[in-house]
């Protein structure tokens, strides 16, 4: 079965002053290099007119393959004024344009399919990528939980209004995106998740939800937990701190045996690499479905090479034992999960420069084997036992 690609991608460092939002540095900057990958043949796959990408300001420079496919012609949206044409550069997106414009390319996508009654075996991916602000907000007529939400350019806070525009709804539109439109839809959101205190938010309506259910085949990569903030990086480029290390995971960690990256390998990578900037507590999140058989996200050789994980070889005495991974903080380091000592060696996931240590799980006293110390990287092959 043949694949077609797509990718949503919106960055917004300044919003419009009635939207009371403070300026970003690193969101633009973070949304040009998930383009770029998006659009490399050993990245996302994506063809330039399978591109829907929009930020504010629009950039000055943007990466080479970007820059082309810019100059060559990126997908039109279906814009605020019910015309058809390329993104504002001055001004960002509204709700309303990003949700009818990719819901109606999805539409047209599945329909083409199947037009002729008997379906074309192809299946249509489709890469989100929104970073800017957000926050949690839910529709008080729903039973729904809240959910994160990217604010858009028309975002107004305190106007009096009965309804509040300008929240998009980030899990509403994942499943109208699945109903009958793409087959997989992984998305990445670098905003906050925070609740805003002082007045009701209602997230903007992304069509009708009567037929969507939670379906399979759907990743998604948050920068923080729900109900709390995310940063950027402090040192230029000015990035998203998720951003950042999601990029690293995608171009350079593959699986050993498949070359492939799904989204439970990118959860590990991301959580185990991701650095808080001094005096800041970030912890990205990740949700996908099937848990059992992770949706895969990019597949081939990876674009950079990083440094390997350490290799793990268990000597025959301990052979069924189960040990974890603790970090220079003395903390179990739970991406990498628990490993079971057998005969194979064990390659772990790559991790930050460090001193760590392997200990064996639930040790009883008077029968414990000693800790493993090294330090990462510099040790190619560690010895237990």
């Amino acid at each position: 079965m043949t694949k077609r690609h797509f990718a949503l991608v919106v960055g917004m460092n300044s919003y419009p002053e009635a939207a009371g939002q403070d300026e970003l540095r690193g969101a633009v900057n973070d949304a040009c290099d998930f383009a770029e990958w998006a659009l490399a043949s050993d990245g996302g796959k994506v063809e330039p007119g399978d591109l829907y990408f929009w930020t504010h300001p629009w950039p000055d420079n943007p990466p080479e393959l970007l820059a082309r496919a810019i100059e060559d012609g990126i997908a039109d949206w279906d814009l605020i004024d019910l015309s058809k044409g390329p993104p504002s550069q001055l001004r960002g997106p509204q709700t309303r344009e990003i949700v009818q414009t990719i819901q109606a390319r999805g539409r047209a996508q599945h329909d083409g399919r199947y037009e002729n009654g008997a379906g074309v075996a192809e299946e249509a991916i489709l890469y989100i990528f929104f970073a800017g602000h957000g926050m949690r907000a839910k529709d008080p007529a729903s039973e729904a939980e809240p959910q994160t939400c990217l604010i858009t350019s028309e975002f107004r806070p305190y106007d009096g209004a009965a309804q509040t525009y300008g929240i998009l709804p980030c899990d509403d539109l994942r499943r109208t995106l699945r109903e009958e439109r793409f087959e997989h839809v992984i998305m990445f959101l670098d905003c906050c998740r925070n609740t805003v205190t002082g007045r009701e938010h209602v997230p903007d309506s992304v069509g009708d939800l009567s037929r969507s259910s939670d379906a399979q085949n759907w990743g998604a990569g948050h920068a923080t937990l729900e109900n709390e903030l995310a940063f950027e990086t402090t040192i230029e480029p000015i990035r998203g701190a998720f951003s950042k290390v999601l990029m690293s995971g995608l171009r350079g960690y593959r699986g050993a045996r498949t070359q492939s990256l799904d989204m439970e390998m990118l959860q590990g990578f991301v959580k185990v690499n991701f650095k808080n900037e001094p005096g800041r507590r970030q912890q990205p999140s990740f949700e996908y479905k099937p848990q059992n058989q992770p949706l895969i996200i990019v597949e081939g050789p990876p674009q950079i090479m990083l440094k390997p994980g350490p290799k793990i070889e268990f000597a025959p005495e301990v052979h069924g034992k189960t040990y974890v991974l603790i970090d220079g903080d003395l903390e179990v380091v739970d991406a990498v999960g628990e490993l079971i000592a057998g005969p194979e060696a064990i390659e772990i996931l790559p991790l930050p420069s460090g001193l760590y240590s392997l200990e064996e799980k639930d040790r009883q006293e008077g029968n414990q084997s000693a800790p493993v110390p090294f330090r990462h990287p510099g040790t190619e092959l560690i010895h237990v036992g």
